[in-house]
């Protein structure tokens, strides 16, 4: 059960004072919110495969599920949430967020990679493969996300990357069900999937997309200023869950900065695939500082 702090306590009072500039605004908020929807430019999502295998030598048969061929070490990455994570604003998976990360995953060590998977205290790997699956639609709430990860069948999976949030702040999930859905899928990757390391990301600085006009763009950029807090403050109680937040996507950012960047794509919502190559270089940085810690302990 959650007990209050007084982090806890400001965000309730941030929550308690938005909703009531919500109401002062509700007229014009409405009225922008499907100008928004009318006019924002909508792109698919990425083309291609949403499951990638790489080995140094061949590549790894299908049949490796249970995580080991041969003498080699099959690391699995999943990918999971919303139009982000399903590549919107990049034309193919391989320049999206997924195969972005698998191909800097790919070139880490053994040694690293070694630390992250539930087979690593079995001395009988020579090489280790990388598979990355991608599991997201458009869409998707951190409800949406839960929902699917429970209908699957249980995987074993060495890592899992996690993007959600964005359509929680415009679909205003309440704060209580945001923190249950964080930790029921914390505890869902944790136990039925067996990931040793789950990191989420932080949500983006949506009061400085460029989509969105005032004061609409603020009242969503506080949401999601108090969803990221919430979910901080949530992952600092599983040992194995940490948030990444993306350098050049922070608040401290300006808005023609984000703009003049090149990360945005072209609808001012999704990364660019200039904006997916960050997220993945940041990503794969994090797993490297969090192996390190592991082999100094």
């Amino acid at each position: 059960m959650y007990r209050f702090t007084k982090n806890g306590m400001l965000i309730y009072f941030k929550v308690v004072l938005l909703n009531i500039l919500i109401v002062v605004l509700f007229p014009l908020v409405v009225i922008q919110a499907m100008w928004v929807r009318k006019k924002t430019l909508r792109l698919p999502e990425a083309s291609g495969d949403r499951k990638i295998t790489s080995l140094e030598s061949d590549e790894a048969p299908d049949s490796a599920h249970d995580g080991t061929f041969d003498d080699t070490l099959l690391f699995k990455v999943l990918i999971l949430g919303d139009s982000a994570a399903a590549g919107v604003g990049a034309n193919k998976q391989d320049n999206a967020l997924l195969g972005q990360l698998h191909h800097r995953i790919s070139k880490m060590a053994f040694s690293q990679l070694s630390q992250l998977s539930h087979l690593a205290h079995f001395p009988l790997y020579d090489n280790v493969a990388v598979s990355s699956y991608l599991w997201a639609q458009t869409g998707f709430t951190s409800g949406d996300v839960l929902h699917t990860l429970k209908s699957l069948d249980a995987e074993v999976f060495s890592m899992a990357l996690v993007s959600v949030g964005v359509n929680d702040v415009t679909r205003f999930t309440s704060i209580k069900r945001w923190r249950r859905n964080i930790q029921t899928l914390i505890d869902t990757l944790t136990n039925t999937f067996k990931c040793e390391l789950i990191i989420f990301t932080a949500l983006p600085p949506m009061h400085l997309f460029p989509a969105i006009p005032q004061p609409l763009r603020s009242i969503l950029g506080t949401r999601a200023r108090i969803l990221n807090q919430v979910m901080s403050e949530q992952l600092q109680c599983n040992e194995n869950a940490t948030l990444l937040f993306v350098s050049s996507m922070e608040e401290d950012v300006s808005m023609k900065e984000m703009f003049d960047s090149g990360l945005m794509a072209d609808d001012g919502f999704h990364p660019s695939e200039k904006g997916y190559a960050l997220w993945a270089d940041e990503a794969a940085q994090l797993v490297k500082r969090i192996t390190k810690k592991i082999n100094r302990l």
